[in-house]
């Protein structure tokens, strides 16, 4: 207010100077009017100087009385107070006059106390900046002295827990570890940030693999996010280039941030990492990521203090799901040292979008495509059920671009249908647990027959566990765990062709070197009978199926010229045990060479095992069978009824 009643009284004044010597007529009333107002503002702007201790002060004072005695000097004759001269006619203008020449010394000596508090500031400022580096580095060889008796104690704490402990023990050293991890983690956040503080953070640039570290990010993941029944996804643009060179550390930090924070403030519901990037020469690209959530949102006025240091959107956030504060503002340093820029998209109780960018070097134009292309997997068909609409679009976009035929289903009595009817065979299908769980165990024995080809995934999170997997287990599947990237999903599609291909190369092996075994399977369940005989064909082994000991029995006597006798341990009318006591009995009275009697039974306790050993039977094999366990342990018992002919 101050400044601009000084620009205006002197802008004014000039003016009246030379209405004055122009048209005195004119100038007169006028500067009797200007000369009231004036007086008037002059004087009121000179308390309010006075009263606040404003340097150029006198300098209005002065100015105003000036000008107060030449307006009275010019007026006062006029009444004929006093006689009329030469001065008193100039009166009024050298009164202006000097008024503008005060005010001029007023604006000049204020310039001055602006030059002067802006070079204040800027002391202040140089100040403020080298203690802001002394208080960075500071915390940087605090947190480094600190860091080295925490690898102490964190080294020796798990080097403790791998000693012989009591529980109480064991349950005490891993707080320790814990806790120390948990203050390991703060440090390291203090040590970043205070080496971006006082720039003394370095990039390196080497090549790495884009895809690898992101499936490795959201596989870091997995079981936070699954115990909390939230679903992680990695969509990447499969025509990206994906090898790079930058720093893959630092990179990985800005990723593991934003989905620590996403699933610290996801409740339930799913985060979608987006990859894609664009060309910005020959030799540099833009990559552009956004982690997308479903979680508690944040409004605009807490968004705009987000990426400040010691900062959440409240204090309470604090309270709820703790941290320092300092993730973010590390990130959009990261952000920017690397030549990119970050941001958010979000609403209360709607989720956030958080979003960067960052500039990184090609290293090569292979692109995830070209990779995943190969004459192993063209024209191969895929079913996924699935209920996830994330999923299926992602999965979709990468298996179209490795040229797999890809069919999908949300309804698992859809896809059943859909298998029975179907003509052609189908090489992979998918089966997600998050929505179909409960029925799963009814229908893969229905899926198996009708496309006994296929290759059967289960996709489950490390928290879940198929119900009722156990009515299931004559079908053979495999189990991924949750989240599936595509990196996985293709080295999965091929290792299980490879797989097939190694099988079929070896089943002439397995005819030439088993086809002379006769097995004799004592098994009352239906189902395992079907296990057990597939089993046997697959090895091209002889086999003769019987329903309880008895009638084992029965045919040992009949026909010893079994090679080994399959003995499941709890059957009706005759257990396995006493069946092999029996068989014992008969070889023994009769002289002849005890045959090899494997039991069957889904115990595995040491106890049961050895009660086998105890009723005479030679060795032992869990339930669920596998292949590979039954092939080796026929292949030795082949070896020694050689050993045993004349």
């Amino acid at each position: 207010i101050i400044d601009k009643f000084l620009v205006t009284v002197l802008i004014l004044g000039v003016i009246n100077f030379f209405v004055l010597f122009i048209n005195p007529q004119i100038g007169y009333p006028f500067a009797m009017l200007l000369t009231l107002a004036t007086i008037v503002a002059q004087n009121s702007a000179s308390a309010i100087c006075l009263a606040k201790k404003y340097q150029p002060a006198l300098y209005f004072l002065c100015g105003a009385i000036a000008y107060s005695i030449g307006a009275m000097l010019s007026v006062l004759p006029g009444f004929a107070l006093i006689p009329s001269t030469e001065f008193t006619r100039y009166a009024f203008a050298i009164g202006t006059g000097l008024d503008a020449v005060f005010l001029s010394l007023a604006l000049a000596d204020r310039i001055n106390d602006l030059k002067r508090e802006r070079t204040q500031s800027e002391t202040k400022a140089q100040i403020a900046l080298a203690q802001n580096k002394a208080k960075s580095e500071f915390l940087a060889k605090m947190s480094h002295e600190i860091r080295t008796p925490m690898n102490g104690v964190l080294g020796m704490a798990e080097l403790l827990m791998t000693t012989d402990l009591k529980a109480i023990q064991h349950y005490y050293a891993s707080i320790i570890v814990n806790s120390g991890k948990s203050l390991l983690d703060i440090l390291n956040e203090i040590l970043d940030f205070s080496k971006i503080e006082a720039g003394k953070l370095e990039l390196e640039s080497i090549p790495f693999n884009l895809e690898t570290l992101f499936d490795e990010c959201i596989t870091s993941f997995a079981a936070s996010s699954s115990k909390k029944s939230i679903e992680l996804f990695i969509d990447m643009n499969p025509n990206m280039p994906i090898d790079v060179i930058g720093d893959p550390t630092r990179l990985r930090q800005i990723i593991n941030n934003l989905l620590s924070n996403a699933i610290k403030f996801t409740k339930e519901g799913e985060i979608v990492v987006t990859v894609n990037c664009k060309n910005m020469d020959q030799h540099k690209i833009i990559l552009s990521v956004s982690v997308k959530d479903t979680g508690i949102g944040i409004n605009s006025t807490d968004q705009q203090h987000l990426f400040e240091s010691f900062s959440q959107a409240d204090s309470s956030i604090t309270r709820r799901y703790g941290g320092t504060g300092l993730g973010l503002p590390i990130t959009k340093q990261l952000v920017n040292i690397m030549h990119g820029d970050i941001g958010i998209i979000s609403k209360p109780n709607n989720g956030s979008t958080f979003w960067f960018t960052i500039e990184l070097e090609k290293h090569s134009d292979k692109r995830c495509s070209d990779m995943r292309k190969s004459d192993l997997l063209k024209d191969k068909t895929c079913l996924i059920i699935s209920t996830n609409i994330t999923f299926i679009n992602i999965a979709k976009a990468h298996l179209q671009a490795w040229r797999i035929h890809y069919i999908h289903d949300n309804s698992l009595e859809n896809a059943i249908d859909f298998i029975s009817t179907q003509q052609s065979s189908i090489d992979f299908i998918f089966i997600d647990t998050a929505n179909l769980n409960h029925q799963l165990p009814n229908h893969l024995q229905v899926i198996n027959t009708s496309q006994p080809l296929a290759k059967i995934f289960i996709i489950e999170t490390i928290e879940e566990h198929i119900d009722g997997i156990q009515s299931a287990e004559f079908v053979a599947f495999d189990v991924i765990r949750k989240p599936l990237t595509m990196q996985l999903l293709h080295k999965t599609l091929t290792q299980s062709l490879k797989k097939q291909e190694v099988i079929a190369a070896s089943n002439e092996l397995y005819s030439t070197s088993l086809s002379e075994l006769r097995v004799l399977v004592a098994e009352d369940n239906p189902v395992n009978q079907l296990v057990i005989k597939g089993f046997l064909g697959k090895l091209n082994v002889k086999v003769n199926l019987v329903t309880n000991g008895l009638e084992a029995v029965n045919q040992y006597q009949q026909d010893q010229t079994y090679d080994c006798i399959l003995m499941d341990c709890e059957m009706p009318e005759m257990d396995g045990f006493l069946a092999t006591q029996k068989i014992r009995e008969i070889e023994s009275t009769q002289q002849i060479k005890p045959i090899q009697i494997i039991a069957l039974t889904a115990h595995a306790l040491t106890e049961y095992r050895q009660k086998c050993f105890d009723a005479g039977m030679n060795d032992h094999l869990s339930k669920p069978l596998n292949l590979t366990k039954l092939e080796k342990l026929l292949r030795n018992i082949h070896v020694i009824n050689k050993q045993r002919l004349p």
